[in-house]
């Protein structure tokens, strides 16, 4: 989470005019990301970087568990892919 938050206002700047960037394109560190599809709002992007902005001035001594609770919400909001053709026999 550190990562995408320290990176996240350059990576707005990259999509300067585009209006929704794909998710996996700034949230994706790995290969474990495998809906390219899913496209998030920029406002929104450009929303989580004034609030990381504003807790990184004012409460940074609450830096940390701002970072675990988005990983909170990112993985409250994982749906695992079922893949078909690897099905086990038990």
């Amino acid at each position: 989470m550190e990562y995408i938050f320290t990176h996240l206002k350059d990576d707005i700047n990259n999509h300067i005019f585009d209006k929704t960037i794909f998710a996996c394109e700034i949230l994706a560190l790995d290969d474990r990301m495998t809906n390219t599809e899913f496209k998030i709002s920029i406002e929104n992007f450009e929303s989580a970087l004034k609030l990381y902005e504003k807790i990184t001035k004012n409460y940074s001594e609450y830096l940390q568990q701002f970072y675990t609770a988005t990983a909170n919400i990112f993985n409250e909001n994982y749906v695992e892919i079922k893949d078909e053709s690897f099905d086990l026999p038990f």
